[in-house]
């Protein structure tokens, strides 16, 4: 039986911790078989990014033609994007080849963990107004959630506590979006609890976590992200998607196997 196939835009973690490199490895490890456009290179190790160099839009464009042109995806994997150019160029050829992308997921990666840049100031705006239209989910951390949304968190907000910062608020409009958000919990203060908002008028639902120290976390936003576009290509709901990925990536915390190995995934591809 053929395995479903997922399109990774994302840039190249030379590392293998992140990035590309990170989401083949998961991909691989849940039964999906991964075909990639590279959107920037990064020099990076272990201690943290030291440089990124986008790709310019029409290499973009030549690599995403030449996968969408011959192949029908059952999911799309975008994350890091880099510029706002990049951002267009895959708008364009997403809706030109709208046909092979049922399921789009982005994990927006605006600041690595070390809080080095990896995009333009600009990026957000471009992504609200001009991607999620497109997407099905959007997978931000608390500082990218703000940032994307234009959210000034209240005075009551600003201790990050989970049980106190959503509220009416502070959720965003839905008018010009059909895209679920999931909000990722890591950046709480108090426990690593994720909320999924669906719609302006329904409850978000909460996904209870607990915080792991872990020495090693650098990836952890790229496995999670591509572990739910896994589970929905095996045929899981939204919600149990999210679930099992998120028990998967607690299992990679818990048992790392080397100091590249941060998120479990090489030891279950293994």
């Amino acid at each position: 039986m053929e395995k479903p196939k997922l399109l990774i835009i994302a840039g190249s973690d030379p590392t293998s911790g992140a990035g590309i490199q990170s989401d083949c490895l998961t991909a691989f490890s849940l039964g999906v078989y991964p075909m990639t456009v590279t959107t920037s290179v990064t020099s990076q190790n272990d201690l943290g990014v030291i440089d990124r160099f986008d790709l310019p839009s029409e290499v973009i464009a030549s690599q995403l033609e030449g996968l969408l042109s011959r192949f029908r995806f059952d999911a799309i994997k975008i994350g890091m994007i880099g510029s706002v150019t990049s951002l267009n160029t895959i708008v364009e050829c997403l809706t030109q080849y709208k046909h092979s992308h049922p399921f789009i997921l982005l994990d927006p990666v605006l600041k690595a963990s070390n809080a080095a840049s990896l995009s333009e100031q600009a990026l957000g705006k471009a992504i609200r107004q001009n991607l999620m239209p497109l997407l099905s989910l959007i997978t931000p951390n608390l500082d990218e959630y703000e940032a994307l949304f234009d959210i000034v968190p209240s005075e009551d907000q600003k201790n990050r506590r989970s049980q106190d910062y959503l509220s009416k608020q502070t959720l965003p409009s839905f008018e010009n979006y059909n895209c679920a958000i999931l909000l990722k919990g890591g950046h709480f203060t108090d426990e690593a609890t994720d909320f999924l908002i669906k719609s302006q008028n329904d409850r978000p639902l909460k996904f209870s976590g607990s915080r792991i120290e872990a020495p090693f976390s650098h990836g952890t936003g790229c496995t999670l992200s591509t572990a739910i576009c896994a589970y929905i290509l095996r045929g899981e709901s939204l919600e149990e998607a999210i679930r099992k990925a998120k028990a998967y990536l607690l299992s990679g915390l818990t048992n790392p196997v080397h100091l590249g190995d941060n998120y479990g995934a090489i030891n279950k591809w293994r």
